[in-house]
């Protein structure tokens, strides 16, 4: 069989139709060969800004060069790229330290942080890396100062935090010692804490903290030990504004440090070092975000507490303080109380979170725009624990989100379908397709509670 072949613009001529011609032949290796330039250089690329990202010290220790390295539109980033690739050291030169105590954060972390592994997969790895790093610091030392056989070992523990934050953000000598890690802080007896902290692990957690500390602000972080103090206390929270004030001092704080950990990421400047840079009405908007999650945490996390010995529900919620309280702090028998009456308690503070909800919205649209939809998704995540909790038919031990309606949730929010109407437009989507599809329905449920809040 023949076809004809264009051989100028007004020729034709006719050549056999399993023969390849070299144009085309050519063609198609110029394609290749292209394509996989392409590829290889920028995954190039991305190695060497990963290794900038990982040991930013190959380049420089001054504070304010490594904030507008963070910056690609820069010259500053461009200059260390370039610095690197012209002095770039083999592997083996380079310390493990770095790579094996994010493993370390990110294995610590476990199966328990299904929604937080979720959001931390919505933003780019230099971000994600550093989230990881500073969640696994808080759940760690959440978990030295909770989890302890002792009062006056959670006591014991809490005091050896602050001074290791003490050490990390104030102190400025550096000890006689040779520290074999060039990434670590010299100001920090990294040999005094290996004996303090309890495994290997928590101290690999620690010395990732103090990697990523120089954007942090020490305020913040100082709160949330007062937060600790209050759980080792084990005072009863009496109102609801004992509540709001806790929740914002426990989390809100958190969202605070993640913000900044985002301006700086993003090339916004070190707001610890830099008042001119860092907004406060942005922060306080973070705290706000923060809040509510923990209320929505403290929400889900009712039955679960109080077998733990712990009880976050203020006494302004029971009609029988003394005897609902020590059923569930002291006895811990939360079924003493009865599924019916946990449950209110746990409504009533999620409508707490609700009425905190349109100013953490605010708060997502002051962030960058490169990562507004990452946090977006990453708060609507969450929050999607409000519904599941709401819509259960009894009171679970702890409900949680199907890992699909998760997956679902950040999709939408990535590509940009949220916000009201976009939720009504999907809402009634869902419902026509649940009706014929059954599987759609359990995502149906979570979008209609959604538009109800």
């Amino acid at each position: 069989m023949i076809v004809p072949a264009a051989t100028g613009i007004f020729s034709m001529k006719v050549v056999p139709i399993n023969k390849v011609t070299p144009l085309a032949l050519w063609s198609v290796l110029d394609w290749i060969a292209f394509s996989s330039t392409i590829v290889l250089a920028c995954s190039a690329f991305d190695h060497l800004d990963a290794i900038l990202n990982t040991y930013p010290q190959l380049i420089t220790r001054d504070p304010t060069v490594l904030a507008r390295m963070q910056d690609p539109s820069r010259h500053e980033y461009w200059v260390a790229l370039a610095k690197l690739l012209t002095h770039l050291p083999a592997e083996t030169d380079l310390h493990a330290g770095p790579i094996q105590d994010l493993q370390t954060a990110i294995r610590l972390l476990g199966p328990a942080s299904r929604s937080w592994k979720t959001m931390a997969a919505l933003f780019p790895t230099n971000i994600r890396q550093d989230l990881c790093l500073l969640y696994a610091f808080f759940r760690t030392a959440d978990d030295l100062v909770d989890d302890a056989p002792t009062p006056e070992q959670c006591e014991k523990n809490l005091a050896i935090i602050r001074r290791f934050l003490r050490d990390v953000f104030f102190a400025t000598k550096p000890f006689n010692k040779d520290v074999q890690d060039p990434t670590l802080p010299t100001h920090v007896d990294w040999d005094l804490y290996s004996q303090l902290l309890p495994s290997e692990d928590v101290l690999s957690v620690f010395r990732s903290f103090a990697r990523v500390s120089i954007y942090l602000c020490p305020r913040a972080m100082f709160e949330l030990t007062d937060a600790w103090e209050l759980d080792i206390k084990g005072e009863p929270i009496t109102s609801q504004e004992g509540l709001m004030r806790y929740a914002a001092l426990i989390s809100g704080t958190f969202g605070e440090l993640c913000t900044c950990l985002l301006m700086y990421k993003t090339g916004y400047g070190n707001w610890r070092l830099d008042s001119v840079a860092r907004k406060n009405d942005t922060l306080a908007r973070a705290r706000a975000t923060g809040q509510c999650l923990q209320l929505i945490n403290i929400a889900r996390d009712v039955i679960k507490d109080s077998l733990d010995g712990r009880c976050y529900i203020p006494l302004q919620y029971m009609n029988n303080p003394k005897q609902n309280y020590d059923a569930l702090k002291k006895v811990r028998n939360p079924s003493h109380i009865g599924e019916r009456t946990l449950k209110s308690y746990a409504l009533r503070i999620l409508e707490l979170a609700d009425c905190v909800s349109d100013q953490a919205q605010r708060g997502i649209e002051g962030l960058p725009v490169e990562v507004q939809d990452g946090i977006r998704a990453a708060f609507e995540v969450y929050m999607a624990i409000s519904p599941a909790l709401r819509n259960a038919p009894g009171f679970p031990i702890r409900a949680k989100v199907p890992k699909l309606q998760q997956q679902w949730i950040a999709l939408r929010c990535i590509y940009g379908f949220h916000g009201n109407v976009a939720r009504a437009i999907h809402s009634t989507c869902r419902q026509l397709i649940s009706a014929h599809v059954p599987a759609f329905a359990r995502l149906s449920q979570h979008t209609i509670k959604q538009k109800k809040i």
